[in-house]
C-alpha cells in the first residue's frame, strides 16, 4: 500500500482520485506551501494540477515521484495522468510510481553507504585519512579566524605486533575495534577521531586546551590499560600518546602527522603507556629557545615596572612539569613561595605564576602568607596561565574578586587566540595580558603571526587590558609590537637597550 499526496484547489479532482485510490492512503491539500511540510513525512507519490508547485515539490521531496494530472505534460515531473483516465489508470501510475520512489530510496542509501565507505575505515568503523582530512582543512580554517582552539592527539598502540604474533591477527583486529571504541566513547561528539596507520589513531579536538587534551589522552591512557571491558580475553595492551596544538595554516593530514610523531616519540622513549605534550613553536617555524628575562620595562623608556620569575625554556618541559604541580597544589604552592621569595626588593610589580587550580584550592590567607616581607599584596601580580583555565573559568572570579580587595592584581598568559582565550580575558578581568614567548618570537618575519597578534592586541586594548609581550629577543620584534601599540615586555633585546 503506497501513500499519496494530492495538491489540487480542485474539488471534483479530490473526489475522482478518492474513489480510485483502491487501499492507498491519501491526503489533500490546497496549498502547495503546506505540501511542502507535508512531504517532511515520505510520500510515496505526490500528484498535483498545480504547475507553480512543481519545482518547490520537487526541491522538497527528489526521491517522491511526482504526478502530473491535467491535459498536458509537465516540466519537472515522472508520469503524466489526464483527469479523465484517472478512474482506469490511477492504479498503475501509482504501482510503478511506487516502485520508482522505491528504487530512489534505495539508490539514495546506497550512495550514503559508499560515501560513508569513502571516510571511514572499514575494521573500525572510525575516519580514515580522507575523511579526517576534510574535517582538518574546516577546523583549521576555523581555528585560524580566531574562533576557537585545536588541539590534536596521536594515540599509538604500544607492541601491537607481539599481540599480533602471539594472540594473531583476528585478536589484534578485536584490540583495534576495542581502541576505537574507547576512543569515541572518550571524546565528544564534535570531535574527530580517525585511523591513519595500523595501529596508530589521531584525534582532532576543536574548541579544546592543550590543558584540556593532555586530560583527554590520560584518560584514554587509563581506560585502554583498564581493558574497558572490550578487550579480547587474555589480551592486554597500552597506549602511547603525543598531544600538541595545531600549528596554524595546517590542513593536511600527513602534515599535522609530522607535527604530533616527535610527542609520541617522546611517550615512547619514556617507557610506553604515557601521554606527553609537544608545546613547539608557532606556524612551524623553528625558534632559538633561552632562558627568560626577568625584567619587565616599558618599551618606550626602557624603565623597570616589574619582574617575573625567570622560566627556563623549553616550553614542553614546563607545560608537563605544570601539569605534575596542577595535581599535586602544594607543589604549585612551593613554587609560587619560591617565585616570590626571588623577586628583588623595590616598588616595581612582582609577577609569580600559579596555576588555577592552585588558586580554587588553596585558601585566599594561606596564599597571601606566602608572601615576603618585601612584596606586599599591592605589589604581587598573580600570573594565570590560560592553558590551564578547564572547564568553565567562571569558578575563579570569587577568589580573583577576593584577592582584588586586597591590592592583588591579576596576569593571564595567553598562548592561543582563540574563541576560549577571548571568554577568560572578557570573564576575569585581568590587569594585564601576558603574550607567550612562542607567540611573540620572529613575529616581525611571520606576517600571519603578526596579523593575528595585532588583531589581539586591539581587543585588548578596547578593553581596558595591558599587554605584555614576552620573549623580545629580537630588535625587529620590539618594534613591530611596540608599533601595534603594546608597552610593556621583556627578552633579550630589552636588556640591551
Amino acid at each position: 500500500m503506497a501513500t499519496l499526496l494530492l495538491v489540487t484547489t480542485d474539488a471534483a479532482l479530490a473526489e475522482v482520485v478518492e474513489a480510485s485510490r483502491d487501499d492507498h492512503s491519501l491526503r489533500v491539500v490546497a496549498d502547495h506551501r503546506e505540501a511542502a511540510a507535508v512531504l517532511a513525512d515520505a510520500q510515496d507519490v505526490v500528484l498535483t494540477d498545480c504547475l507553480e508547485a512543481v519545482p518547490e515539490l520537487r526541491a522538497v521531496a527528489p526521491t517522491s515521484s511526482l504526478v502530473w494530472v491535467g491535459p498536458d505534460d509537465a516540466p519537472g515531473v515522472d508520469d503524466a495522468i489526464r483527469v479523465e483516465d484517472v478512474p482506469s489508470q490511477l492504479p498503475r501510475v501509482v504501482r510503478y510510481a511506487a516502485a520508482r520512489t522505491a528504487y530512489r530510496l534505495d539508490l539514495r542509501e546506497a550512495n550514503e553507504q559508499f560515501a560513508r565507505w569513502a571516510l571511514h575505515d572499514p575494521l573500525t568503523d572510525v575516519l580514515n585519512r580522507r575523511g579526517l582530512e576534510a574535517a582538518l582543512r574546516r577546523e583549521s580554517a576555523t581555528a585560524s579566524r580566531g574562533a576557537g582552539n585545536l588541539a590534536a592527539l596521536l594515540v599509538d598502540c604500544d607492541d601491537f605486533k607481539s599481540i599480533n604474533d602471539e594472540a594473531g591477527h583476528a585478536s589484534g583486529d578485536q584490540v583495534l575495534k576495542a581502541i576505537s571504541a574507547i576512543l569515541l566513547s572518550t571524546v565528544r561528539s564534535n570531535d574527530y577521531v580517525a585511523r591513519v596507520g595500523g595501529d596508530e589513531f589521531l584525534l582532532l579536538l576543536p574548541g579544546t586546551r592543550t590543558y584540556e587534551a593532555v586530560e583527554v589522552g590520560e584518560r584514554i591512557r587509563q581506560r585502554v590499560a583498564n581493558g574497558g571491558g572490550r578487550m579480547p580475553d587474555l589480551v592486554s595492551t597500552s597506549v602511547s600518546i603525543g598531544v600538541r596544538s595545531v600549528p596554524t595554516g595546517i590542513s593536511r593530514v600527513s602534515d599535522l602527522l609530522l607535527a604530533t610523531q616527535a610527542a609520541l616519540k617522546s611517550a615512547k622513549d619514556q617507557g610506553k603507556n604515557k601521554v606527553v605534550l609537544l608545546h613547539g613553536a608557532q606556524d612551524g617555524d623553528a625558534v632559538e629557545r633561552r632562558p627568560s628575562e626577568p625584567w619587565l620595562l616599558h618599551l618606550g623608556t626602557s624603565a623597570v615596572f616589574g619582574w617575573e620569575a625567570p622560566i627556563p625554556e623549553h616550553p614542553g618541559d614546563v607545560f608537563n612539569e605544570r601539569l605534575k604541580r596542577a595535581a599535586m597544589p602544594h607543589l604549585d604552592l612551593e613554587a609560587f613561595r619560591d617565585a616570590v621569595a626571588a623577586c628583588p626588593e623595590g616598588d616595581h610589580q612582582c609577577h609569580a605564576p600559579l596555576l588555577p587550580a592552585t588558586l580554587l584550592r588553596v585558601p585566599r590567607d594561606q596564599l597571601l602568607e606566602q608572601l615576603p616581607g618585601h612584596v606586599p599584596p599591592e605589589r604581587l601580580r598573580i600570573r594565570l596561565d590560560e592553558q590551564f583555565l578547564c572547564g568553565d573559568p567562571s569558578a575563579l572570579v570569587a577568589p580573583l574578586v577576593s584577592l582584588g580587595l586586597r591590592g592583588v592584581q591579576t596576569v593571564i598568559e595567553v598562548s592561543d587566540f582563540g574563541k576560549t582565550c577571548l571568554e577568560s580575558v572578557v570573564l576575569l578581568d585581568p590587569g594585564q595580558v601576558r603574550i607567550a614567548p612562542e607567540r611573540v618570537r620572529g613575529v616581525a618575519k611571520r606576517i600571519g603571526a603578526r596579523s593575528t597578534l595585532e588583531r589581539f592586541v586591539r581587543v585588548c586594548a578596547s578593553l581596558g587590558v595591558e599587554v605584555v609581550a614576552a620573549g623580545l629577543d629580537d630588535p625587529e620584534d620590539v618594534n613591530v609590537v611596540r608599533a601595534m601599540g603594546v608597552h610593556y615586555g621583556n627578552g633579550h633585546a630589552l636588556s640591551l637597550l
